[in-house]
């Protein structure tokens, strides 16, 4: 499969939480939800350099970045902590079931965060809204797509103007 990650520059190099979306699935799922110090940096390795074990269980299985979709990310103003990060990556797994999870383990005081009545009512607004941003992974049949409709709309001028002048 034909693909452009050119959409990659466009991700902040801030900390943050970031999801994959396959084309399979539901409105507000996640095929994977993970976290990241640089998230321009660590989606690249995902999709550039192909680095991509992650865990379901005890299991390590591998990410197929063909698949993917769409990415979106969340920052918020406490992700620059790592343990605040962390915390809210424990959320996001419980708000939006992700298939597949990073691998990292949660350090004690992330944990502790995770369980902090207000920390989880603003990591809960902030995952309910609109992702602080996203980015869409166009393949070779997107593109096509794409012409047959400005093909069709082309043709449909051609008519009118064909229609006007006689």
């Amino acid at each position: 499969m034909t693909r452009s990650f050119d959409e990659i520059k466009h991700l902040p190099q801030f900390p943050g939480i970031y999801g994959f979306k396959r084309p399979s699935d539901n409105k507000g799922a996640y095929s994977y939800i993970g976290l990241s110090n640089k998230l321009r940096e660590r989606v690249s390795q995902h999709f550039l350099k192909r680095d991509n074990s992650v865990s379901k269980s005890a299991n390590e299985i591998s990410l197929n970045p063909d698949k993917i979709e769409e990415c979106h990310w969340w920052i918020h103003e406490t992700f620059g902590e790592r343990q605040y990060l962390e915390a809210a990556e424990l959320i996001a797994f419980e708000i939006f079931n992700p298939k597949l999870m990073s691998r990292s383990s949660p350090s004690s005081s992330a944990l502790q965060i995770s369980k902090d009545k207000e920390f989880r009512k603003q990591m809960k607004e902030l995952f309910s809204n609109i992702p602080s941003g996203y980015i869409i992974f166009y393949d070779l049949s997107w593109a096509v797509t794409k012409i047959k409709e400005l093909e069709n709309e082309i043709l449909e001028l051609k008519k009118k103007f064909s229609d006007n002048i006689t």
